[in-house]
């Protein structure tokens, strides 16, 4: 058995569910996911508040009841004895610092995971999995939406993300995070507007409100998606279904590039993804994107 636990918005969960499904493939084992953070922790003071949202996937989804997380945390004397030993079985594994661990994927069940895993480098030779498990519901689309996907298909289009919400609304988010300026995004505009014939800019943001007004006077083609919060796995197919990207320091964002399946795709991802710590992100960047 391998149970992992949820935590963070969409993007994060991808991350950590896209591992414990390697594992579990990998293992032929079964995986369960500890969500008791939408319940607990995400209620803690100064924590952004979030809910599962991979439902979005037509995914068949097992759900850790009590005695399998006891199975893990049992305040029994035995596990009490283990842990004063240092014996890790069941093992638990809490992830420390940020970067790909190649000793993850190696672990045997019955395994407990905690972390966010964010690199593509856990994903290499499951590629073909990755993009079964994030099959996107698009058939639901409704009309405007779907003109947008007809429009993005017929032109050279460009993703550009622009992320907002609790990097500018949470202090402690806003802290660890910060967001990307517009200088970056002009950069990254210009720079693409020289390496791709007549591109047209599609903006995408969870305040496209703020972004039709800060970015109306950019000088590109362009149009402004303008879907709400609860639908962002709208916003996600369509960034995808792009054929380059501009993205933010953010694994929502990320992950609409990774996905996207054009061959010649040009990306652009900002240098510097974290505000304060200088975290290697060698290992979430892959080789070929652009970093400004």
């Amino acid at each position: 058995m391998i149970c992992i636990k949820l935590k963070g918005g969409l993007g994060n969960q991808m991350f950590q569910y896209a591992l414990g499904r390697i594992i579990e493939k990998k293992e032929g084992t079964d995986l369960f996911i500890d969500n008791r953070f939408f319940r607990q922790e995400s209620k803690i003071s100064g924590l952004t508040a979030r809910s599962f949202e991979l439902d979005v996937f037509p995914n068949t989804y097992k759900f850790a009841d009590k005695a399998k997380i006891d199975l893990f945390f049992s305040p029994t004397i035995l596990s009490k004895i283990k842990r004063k030993m240092g014996i890790n079985y069941p093992r638990i594994f809490m992830e420390k610092k940020f970067g790909y661990n190649e000793n993850v994927l190696n672990f045997q069940p019955p395994i407990y995971l905690s972390g966010y895993f964010q690199s593509y480098l856990y994903f290499k030779g499951y590629e073909n999995l990755i993009d079964e498990i994030f099959s996107f519901p698009s058939h639901t689309l409704n009309s405007i939406n779907k003109s947008y996907l007809q429009e993005i298909k017929a032109v050279n289009s460009v993703a550009v993300h622009i992320r907002r919400g609790d990097y500018v609304q949470n202090r402690l988010t806003q802290e660890f995070h910060g967001n990307c300026n517009r200088s970056y995004y002009q950069k990254a505009i210009e720079f693409l507007k020289e390496k791709i014939e007549n591109p047209h800019f599609f903006f995408f943001s969870d305040d496209p409100k703020w972004v039709r007004n800060e970015f109306k006077e950019f000088a590109c083609e362009k149009t402004f998606i303008e879907n709400t919060s609860e639908e962002a796995w709208i916003d996600m197919f369509l960034m995808k279904t792009c054929k380059h990207n501009i993205i933010a320091n953010s694994s929502y964002s990320w992950w609409s590039a990774w996905l996207n399946k054009n061959s010649e795709k040009l990306v652009i991802a900002p240098k510097k993804w974290f505000a304060k710590q200088n975290f290697n992100i060698s290992d979430l960047i892959p080789k070929g994107w652009i970093q400004l």
